[in-house]
């Protein structure tokens, strides 16, 4: 386990900081800070030990430029953090990802009736103790059309300037067109008696009917929630 990562919370109520464990294999971005050295770090750890030849700067630079537009409409919904793997070569679905954010409340309502009223429209709703903090678990899962992973992997290669062989190796294994499914998994949380600082965190992913790709996604829902656990907010 890493060193908790701590941030300052100055756009959610009271100026606190909140802290949160993250594990090896992960990458988080802080989106209060400037991006585009954010993303080419994390273009330079995903391209680690990939044989690109003379293509390894237009690649490098070419991904970096897709994942600062990628953090900047994170950065325009309100997101303070966004957490990515680099275990992409391990199987995990590029789209999968984690935010934080601050609880955006409807005029008149406190944190405590929001969670409540969720709780009683949302079948999946469990309540969760994180120390101090109470915290309102969701989940959903919801299906996408057909996709041609082995195409869209290729498209995506050629736009960052994959040499041919490098994009025939990534596809390979990939396989005709498949149903996959999007799944959700978010956190309402703050301090019951602290109105001001909730926070909302949320998990998307990919899966699909293979039993690997469920199993995946399985464990990835369970380190996130292993990762809420840690969540502590510092006035």
């Amino acid at each position: 386990m890493a060193e908790p990562i701590q941030t300052n919370l100055t756009t959610v109520g009271p100026q606190r900081r909140y802290e949160f464990v993250l594990p090896s294999g992960w990458h988080r971005f802080d989106l209060r800070r400037p991006l585009p050295a954010q993303a080419e770090r994390y273009a330079a750890k995903l391209l680690e030990g990939a044989s690109l030849g003379d293509r390894a700067a237009m690649v490098r630079a070419n991904l970096a430029r897709s994942l600062e537009a990628q953090l900047r409409q994170a950065q325009d919904k309100g997101i303070l953090d966004l957490v990515m793997p680099t275990m992409h070569g391990a199987g995990l679905a590029p789209a999968t990802s984690f935010m934080f954010a601050p609880l955006e409340l409807p005029d008149g309502v406190g944190p405590m009736e929001l969670l409540m009223a969720t709780a009683q429209r949302d079948q999946t709703a469990q309540l969760v103790e994180i120390e101090d903090l109470v915290a309102l678990r969701t989940e959903a899962r919801t299906v996408n059309a057909g996709h041609d992973l082995a195409a869209e992997a290729a498209q995506a290669g050629r736009q960052l300037g994959l040499p041919p062989e490098a994009i025939i190796e990534t596809t390979a294994d990939l396989g005709e067109t498949v149903t996959t499914y999007s799944r959700r998994v978010q956190y309402l949380f703050g301090h019951p008696d602290r109105p001001q600082g909730w926070m909302v965190a949320v998990l998307a992913t990919v899966e699909s009917d293979n039993s690997d790709a469920k199993a995946l996604a399985d464990a990835v829902v369970a380190l996130f929630d292993q990762i809420m656990l840690t969540v502590r907010f510092h006035v």
